[in-house]
């Protein structure tokens, strides 16, 4: 299992240092997710009691959040030393266990608030707001890194922001197959999640380069990313871990419009993941369904979004990963791809789409010109 680092990543200088231990990786990856969508948290993750304790002690935590059953050492010590080191620290914490001997007990030792897992997303955004400010505030979408054109500037200003959620098998999938129709969607004020299932690596410090080059790319093209660890190895085993991440995902974002890999591929993990995400996803208004560059003559898109504007966008996440000239993800093929769904939609860069619920991710995005 990968062990992400202790250090955060760059922030922006008004986001706030969380601390976050929680020994389920996939859980602390969610809840990381939801927490730096806002733009207002960068967190710092340490999966049991013993780090977890050292980095409370370290201090400088606007918020720590700790689950209470861990390895190495309980939640409670985690507690118990911010309380002891850091006095006015806010400290949320979380369990599994219902009953209420639990929650008074991290209540007694210091905790300021506990809530019980499965967390509901409002309430933990509310909770982690009132703790650190003690006062409601609103929840900032990240600025886009490539600014709106003229169209994405008047929608904005018409339609309210909506949730995205763009969902991958391995790295650099979604940013290929859809990376400017995201540059759009942040264009026009939407809050957009990326989530790759697998990095495709069991080496911890491959796995933990895929995470950090998946965060990046996802940076670039306005998103906040989460990174899974399902196996893509073993169907049983994929289709378990997937189940649970999305499942979370779904219900933690409640997204206004999913994006998917075309399950018409030769990947056969595309369609497990599809069928699954129609039984998760009955109440995602939009679903759409992308191709990264190897789908079979059975994807027929219906929508063409252009995307000349914002290419570069697009190359510059996918440069990211470092695949070579040749790779079916590298530059020259995402470049030349866009310009072969050009030519038979019209326009100059297009991306093509499926559409599985809907008939378009906003009104005239199939507009060519």
């Amino acid at each position: 299992m990968a062990t992400p680092p202790d250090t955060p990543d760059p922030s922006p200088p008004s986001a706030r240092p969380v601390l976050l231990v929680e020994d389920d990786l996939d859980h602390a990856h969610l809840l990381q997710f939801l927490l730096e969508a806002t733009g207002q948290y960068q967190v710092t993750l340490a999966q049991d009691g013993i780090r977890g304790s050292e980095l409370a002690a370290r201090g400088g935590w606007a918020l720590i959040i700790t689950d209470l059953n861990l390895p190495g050492a309980f939640g409670q010590a985690v507690i118990e030393v911010s309380r002891r080191t850091h006095p006015a620290t806010p400290i949320l914490a979380t369990t599994g266990h219902t009953g209420p001997e639990y929650g008074d007990d991290a209540l007694n030792r210091g905790a300021d608030r506990v809530l019980l897992k499965p967390l509901d997303r409002d309430e933990l955004l509310t909770a982690v707001t009132q703790l650190v400010q003690g006062t409601e505030l609103e929840l900032v979408p990240a600025e886009p890194s490539t600014g709106p054109d003229e169209e994405e500037t008047s929608t904005r200003a018409r339609e309210p922001s909506r949730q995205v959620l763009a969902v991958g098998l391995r790295p650099g999938e979604i940013e290929a197959g859809m990376g400017g129709i995201l540059l759009r969607h942040a264009a026009r004020g939407d809050r957009i999640m990326s989530l790759l299932l697998s990095t495709e690596s069991t080496d911890d410090g491959a796995d933990r380069e895929r995470r950090k080059q998946a965060k990046t790319a996802s940076g670039i093209l306005g998103a906040t990313a989460f990174v899974g660890s399902a196996s893509l190895q073993v169907e049983k085993e994929f289709q378990k871990a997937a189940r649970d991440v999305l499942g979370k995902v779904l219900e933690g974002i409640l997204p206004d419009l999913l994006y998917l890999p075309t399950p018409n591929r030769q990947d056969a993990r595309s369609a497990s993941l599809f069928d699954l995400a129609m039984k998760l996803g009955t109440n995602v208004p939009l679903i759409f369904c992308y191709d990264s560059g190897d789908s079979s003559e059975t994807f027929r898109p219906t929508v063409f979004v252009a995307i000349s504007s914002f290419l570069k966008g697009k190359e510059e996440a996918v440069a990211g990963y470092g695949f070579p000239s040749g790779h079916i993800l590298g530059p020259k093929q995402l470049s030349a791809r866009a310009r072969q769904w050009a030519s038979r939609a019209g326009g100059r860069s297009v991306e093509p789409l499926e559409a599985v619920r809907g008939s378009e991710p906003w009104p005239g995005a199939s507009a060519t010109s």
